[in-house]
């Protein structure tokens, strides 16, 4: 790995913990192979997903380079098992879009890394001043990534994860649409100085039962389409 890109994963793993990371733990960098995926989902973070984590007595402050790899590994191979119930929603739409996070064409990242004892929106409830601040320190990172890594295209799944990221790439929304409850758009962005496609849309994929597989994979037909109406593939 690129030694500038190792550095910057080990300042990320040094970060102190907050007062609602689960003790011990490293941060889940990304989900998936960054290093051949072209597409990005984007989240919340990890325990929005309904994860749940124990403490790996992670010794953060004095990390050093040998932990950078297998924190790695396990961040890369994540899809190559069964899928979280949280993604399988997702894949379907990728299905849909031409595309499988399981085959390593697409990835995942949250805009907070920290496994935190409960969802950060419930946390945000009861301390809005720190979640927020835990948010503006962890999207600089999420954002790196994108820049470091060859991603091309980025879905904003929910509509706190678009509002949140669309300034971080310079977004400039050039097409909407809707799909059942789905109230879609495309932007084109920047990323380290190329052209980032990001795609979004108003609600979380799991908050809309009803919305079955073949509506997902319909809806990644249709963005598709429309990416490629607005840009040369």
């Amino acid at each position: 790995m690129n030694p500038h890109i190792s550095r910057r994963l080990l300042d990320r793993l040094r970060r102190e913990e907050v007062t609602t990371t689960v003790s011990g733990t490293w941060p889940q960098l990304w989900l998936g192979n960054l290093q051949t995926a072209e597409f990005l989902t984007l989240g919340i973070d990890p325990a929005a997903r309904g994860e749940k984590f124990v403490s790996t007595k992670a010794d953060r402050l004095n990390a050093d380079e040998p932990e950078v790899e297998p924190v790695v590994q396990e961040a890369s191979n994540a899809f190559t098992d069964e899928l979280h119930p949280w993604f399988q929603p997702h894949e379907e739409f990728l299905e849909g879009y031409g595309l499988s996070y399981s085959k390593g064409e697409a990835a995942h990242v949250d805009l907070i890394q920290e496994r935190l004892i409960q969802p950060w929106s419930d946390w945000h409830g009861l301390n809005a001043e720190g979640a927020d601040t835990l948010l503006r320190r962890d999207i600089t990172f999420a954002t790196w990534l994108i820049e470091a890594f060859p991603i091309k295209t980025v879905l904003c799944t929910s509509r706190m994860v678009l509002d949140n990221m669309l300034p971080q790439l310079g977004g400039r929304v050039i097409k909407q649409g809707s799909v059942d409850k789905f109230r879609w758009m495309i932007a084109e962005g920047v990323a380290a100085g190329r052209p980032i496609r990001v795609l979004g849309w108003n609600l979380p994929l799991t908050r809309v039962p009803e919305f079955d597989a073949a509506q997902r994979r319909a809806l990644g037909k249709t963005l598709r389409k429309a990416v490629k109406e607005e840009f040369e593939d």
